[in-house]
């Protein structure tokens, strides 16, 4: 299994106080995968369950763990376009106007609820355990609804991956998270 030799090299290579960042979907951290539909619920248990086994096991090795929470997810825009490549203003066209997407806020917040939860009981639980919630740098508080861009720029390329501006954008942010954790000296 994967996670077991990622394990194994983590243990073999890694030194006192390095960091191990975790961005994925749930299903690939520790739970099988599977033909039949998941109940989400016992989905994200079992993920937390592996996770807080993980960073346990971490703990022993002096090793901090960054779990990225969710991402803003814009479904619609796959059932327009199968990337916003063709979201960029040109001289020779116009974008196009399925490019923007927007949700209310509180909805995107709700469908998150039960990881956003976890993740933070996660955090509570483990002295090197941190959240970096990604989701309030893009779609943040003090907005009403969420849509696919931030200071005017389309910062996804599909319904749940960063382009290259969503990536410069969330590193300098991401930077600054584990600095201000005490994670990097500089």
């Amino acid at each position: 299994q994967n996670q077991t030799k990622i394990l194994r090299f983590i243990a073999k290579t890694a030194k006192d106080g390095d960091v191990v960042v975790i961005s994925n979907h749930l299903e690939l951290f520790g739970t099988p995968a599977s033909s039949k539909p998941a109940n989400h619920n016992e989905m994200v248990r079992q993920y937390f369950d592996n996770l807080e086994k993980f960073t346990s096991e971490m703990r022993s090795l002096d090793i901090n763990v960054v779990l990225f929470g969710p991402m803003p997810f814009f479904i619609d825009l796959t059932q327009h376009m199968d990337n916003t490549l063709n979201c960029q203003l040109q001289w020779f066209k116009i974008p196009d106007p399925n490019c923007i997407q927007s949700f209310q806020r509180q909805k995107m917040i709700d469908s998150n609820k039960t990881i956003n939860e976890f993740s933070l009981a996660w955090e509570d639980t483990f002295d090197n355990a941190y959240y970096f919630k990604v989701f309030d740098y893009f779609c943040p508080p003090s907005n009403y609804s969420c849509d696919n861009r931030v200071n005017g720029e389309i910062y996804m390329y599909d319904q749940d991956h960063l382009n290259f501006y969503g990536g410069q954008f969330l590193s300098s942010r991401f930077i600054e998270f584990i600095k201000s954790k005490g994670l990097v000296l500089r």
